[in-house]
């Protein structure tokens, strides 16, 4: 059984969506399993349930020679590890070990996957924001606007001088500010851009 990387969409979406879909997707097994169910829908698509079931049931199901549910239990689980393995990617194989933290559950269906994620990597505590279907979009408006300037000096240090370095700054000084200029956001000023100039170390 393999999940991913193709996605329905939102357009034609999980066949539950009853908008054209025909691959069964991890929404579907969810719908079939009862993990996500209409009556706690109060608003959104409708979930066609039997048509969700028909799609595990064909698609998976069937061609494994397994029990509706427990094809559909296969299908949460496969996506379940492959979200573990990206957390893995920024605790484990970065020298953090997941235990220590707490895994914040956000997005459409993320609160779906928590608990056996949680199981899967042995973190204690789980926290699903109020509305989490919106939380990346919340906070990216609550973010305070930031910009990176990069710039590189491709030589060896015993070939580089303050002058070099300093001229590295005052071009990224003159990007930034020629960058908040072509920002102009309402009522903003261009800010006066702090002197830089940097001492090499022998």
């Amino acid at each position: 059984m393999h999940v991913g990387p193709h996605s329905a969409g939102a357009v034609p979406g999980p066949v539950c969506y009853g908008n054209g879909g025909t691959a069964a997707t991890l929404t579907d097994a969810n719908v079939t399993l009862g993990y996500l169910a209409q009556d706690r829908l109060p608003s959104g698509p409708r979930l066609d349930a039997a048509k969700a079931r028909n799609a595990i049931s064909a698609g998976i199901a069937s061609a494994l020679g397994l029990p509706l549910e427990e094809a559909a239990y296969g299908a949460y689980l496969v996506g379940c590890a492959g979200i573990a393995r990206a957390v893995r990617a920024v605790t484990i194989e970065r020298g953090r070990d997941p235990r220590d933290f707490t895994l914040i559950a956000f997005g459409g269906n993320g609160p779906l996957f928590a608990a056996e994620m949680a199981r899967t990597l042995e973190i204690g505590t789980v926290l699903v924001p109020p509305a989490p279907g919106v939380f990346s979009a919340v906070g990216l408006l609550d973010a305070e606007l930031e910009h990176h300037f990069v710039r590189t000096l491709n030589a060896s240090l015993a070939e580089l001088n303050e002058a070099d370095v300093e001229s590295a700054f005052e071009a990224l000084t003159d990007e930034a500010r020629g960058l908040m200029r072509d920002i102009a956001l309402p009522g903003s000023i261009a800010p006066s851009m702090p002197n830089m100039s940097a001492n090499l170390l022998s």
